[in-house]
């Protein structure tokens, strides 16, 4: 892993977990606004993890301290996508029975 990508995927991941500090956001929110904005959220997460697993794969010969950088990302990008698909398909669910 360079140490450019290194710190471009550290700065995204940085920015997407800023973020959920300022979720509160969600309840000023309409149900359509909410589910965009949370669909919006897994696109990046997604795109992120695809990221990481590259940089996993290119870096197998990494030294431990990146490679176990490498598995926290990992660890909590797939937290964050578990929880948003959660999320996405409740309030689906929700609109579903509200129409």
């Amino acid at each position: 892993m360079t140490q450019r990508s290194t710190e471009k995927l550290e700065y995204t991941l940085a920015t997407l977990w800023q973020e959920t500090g300022q979720a509160h956001f969600l309840h000023a929110l309409s149900m359509p606004e909410m589910l965009a904005a949370l669909e919006k959220r897994r696109d990046l997460a997604e795109h992120l993890l695809a990221q990481l697993n590259r940089e996993a794969m290119s870096s197998q010969y990494a030294d431990p301290a990146s490679l176990l950088m490498l598995d926290h990302y990992h660890t909590m990008l797939d937290a964050e996508l578990n929880w948003l698909q959660r999320t996405i398909q409740k309030l689906h669910a929700h609109m579903l029975i509200q129409e």
